[in-house]
């Protein structure tokens, strides 16, 4: 009984720990995207001002 409630214990710790890893990898997917969006951004109006636009 000992044995099965380590393993229940370490395998809710595993899924614990995939959990946090995967809230890590979406911030730095939405870190790298909010990053490409803000240089897209920032180029498209440094363009603007190159031929005359209005930003």
């Amino acid at each position: 009984i000992l044995a099965s409630r380590d393993k229940a214990v370490l395998e809710q710790l595993a899924a614990s720990y995939r959990a946090q890893e995967k809230v890590v990898i979406d911030r730095r997917d939405q870190r790298e995207m909010d990053d490409l969006g803000a240089r897209r951004s920032r180029a498209a109006q440094h363009d603007d001002t190159d031929t005359g636009g209005n930003p």
